[in-house]
């Protein structure tokens, strides 16, 4: 997997930056508003600069969500390269002002890489696919969870196995009325073979590995994968399980990336090989999806398929449509961008402007489209992140707006709270100090 995102990143931690000197204040432009925080969590036998360097490469593991009317923040410092693990950071809305509450070393991931909402009550799924240690073995990672009470986290490991977990997904797979997990690791450790791993959810809240949920005898794409995810795709009564390529198997050399549909067999209470639209090349060598999503794109009634990918020195989003019976043709919409100029490897779907259809938007990290300096005082260009959907077509934002910062976010992630898009910066400083960034845009 590319790592040039995460050396970006770990090494603006190390930069010098003086502390926020504009904390809580607001600014508006376009009828846009942003609001900085400056915060100092305490977080035990971690330094600073450790810390600081941490925060700034944690933009998967950051999640943002509403529990009882409350807003919470997780974020997930990783240093990637280097030991030592950092605990999880969690921050609460109190009052309209993001306040600091605890650490937890039972929430400590190498790399938390994908995350989502398992239910309404604040608990959160991680996929942490560990540290990618520069010298030694590599510790692999488990899918862990976190669950909200009150100001506080529980925290839980599900896996037994440690992996690469480079996604997750939630969704009823077995129409129980709750929902199970699905892990896509990279590369396993101990008894598993396949790199789809099921967890069903137990009546009192455990989850069970079920190693023999998914069948792979009727399907020939032996080759390595980076996204699931669980959604209905068929308009059946059942969810399918859609597992997403990436990288490529000397068996099959050519340039080839596809997704592929497995769907329940009520002959064999599996999931099968169902179908796939093929193969398709958006990608020259070894590397492939990131993060899949499904939509109604064109509000046709079925849920077409959205997928960001990486290639070489690229990477994109491409859109694939659905026939309603889960036939998927590329639809010749494609958004793609060089590492130097935008960096992105996961996105969101949502509403931006208001006017009733779904559009994309970007998760940056890096890039000269996304802002005019790395560090210090710089410009944020809000209307490079969006792709708007205009009636099943997508295309770009051209009205410029710009965010002029004293100390500018290392990344942005895009969340939906309330039906309305919100965006949450993350920087931290060499001495330890976390700046964050609420965005709420009016496009």
């Amino acid at each position: 997997m590319q790592k040039i995102i995460c050396s970006i990143l770990l090494g603006i931690g190390l930069l010098a930056c003086k502390k926020q000197d504009n904390t809580n204040q607001t600014s508006q432009k376009e009828n846009t508003t942003f609001k900085n925080t400056s915060l100092s969590p305490q977080v035990a036998n971690i330094s600073s600069a450790d810390l600081g360097s941490a925060l700034n490469g944690s933009i998967s593991g950051t999640t943002l969500y509403i529990k009882d009317g409350v807003e919470h923040l997780i974020i997930s410092p990783t240093l990637f390269f280097n030991e030592p693990l950092i605990p999880a950071i969690h921050l609460v809305k109190k009052n309209n002002e993001w306040v600091y509450v605890n650490s937890y070393t039972g929430g400590a991931m190498g790399a938390g890489r994908d995350s989502e909402l398992l239910d309404n009550n604040g608990t959160v799924v991680f996929a942490d696919h560990g540290l990618e240690l520069r010298q030694g073995t590599w510790p692999f990672g488990n899918i862990v969870i976190a669950k909200t009470n009150g100001d506080q986290l529980s925290w839980s490991t599900i896996t037994t196995d440690r992996s690469f977990y480079h996604s997750v997904s939630t969704g009823d797979l077995n129409n129980d009325g709750l929902k199970d997990i699905i892990g896509l690791s990279m590369g396993t450790k101990g008894n598993w073979f396949d790199n789809l791993h099921p967890y069903i959810q137990q009546s009192n809240g455990t989850f069970q590995a079920d190693r023999n949920l998914i069948s792979y005898t009727n399907w020939l794409g032996a080759y390595g994968a980076g996204a699931v995810l669980i959604a209905n795709v068929l308009g059946d009564t059942r969810p399918e399980v859609i597992r997403a390529d990436y990288g490529i198997n000397p068996a099959f050399p050519s340039p080839r990336y596809s997704f592929a549909i497995f769907s329940y067999s009520t002959q064999t209470g599996k999931y099968k090989f169902a179908k796939t639209p093929g193969v398709f090349g958006f990608a020259t060598r070894n590397l492939g999806v990131t993060s899949i999503k499904a939509v109604d794109i064109d509000k046709d009634g079925d849920m077409d398929i959205a997928l960001a990918y990486e290639g070489d020195q690229t990477n994109g989003i491409e859109i694939w449509t659905n026939n309603g019976n889960g036939d998927y043709v590329f639809s010749n919409q494609r958004l793609e961008y060089s590492f130097n100029d935008l960096q992105f490897r996961e996105f969101e779907i949502v509403d931006a402007d208001g006017d009733g259809w779904q559009d994309i938007v970007l998760n940056p990290s890096y890039g000269t489209l996304f802002k005019s300096a790395n560090f210090g005082s710089a410009e944020v260009f809000l209307h490079n992140l969006i792709w708007k959907n205009a009636k099943g077509t997508f295309e770009k934002i051209t009205k410029e707006q710009r965010l002029s910062f004293s100390q500018v976010p290392t990344y942005l992630k895009a969340f939906t709270i309330n039906n309305k898009l919100k965006f949450i910066g993350i920087r931290g400083n060499l001495d330890g100090t976390l700046i964050i960034t609420e965005i709420n845009p009016v496009f």
